[in-house]
């Protein structure tokens, strides 16, 4: 390469030569998982759920009041079917059918399988 002054400098015929990427920019692995259900957790918006959602009964670390607790406690790990929508209630409550029992939870009570 022939000698320039800074003013007539052409970066573009210049060749430069790729680095090897160094430790921390290298991509991680990644391990493919199979995974039977996918659970998704949704966080706060107004209506999380729709009808006909099949959704899972979690317990919750926010309770504030023991009743609802002791309530959730009863559906915790069963699953079923949103079958209506309480949208006056605030927060909005989400009536689900288990086939056999019927009970009404908040979003935070559930999560979404389907």
């Amino acid at each position: 390469m022939e000698k320039k002054n800074v003013k007539q400098l052409d970066i573009f015929s210049m060749n430069i030569e790729p680095k090897e990427p160094t430790e921390k920019a290298k991509e991680p692995e990644r391990e493919n998982i199979e995974v039977d259900e996918v659970v998704i957790q949704l966080d706060s918006l107004d209506e999380q759920f729709q009808v006909k959602d099949f959704v899972e009964i979690i317990r919750t670390k926010n309770k504030v009041d023991p009743s609802d607790e002791l309530y959730v406690s009863e559906f915790i790990g069963k699953k079923g079917t949103i079958v209506e929508i309480e949208k006056k209630s605030n927060p909005i409550a989400y009536w689900v059918d288990f086939g056999k029992s019927r009970g009404i939870f908040y979003a935070s009570d559930m999560r979404f399988i389907r």
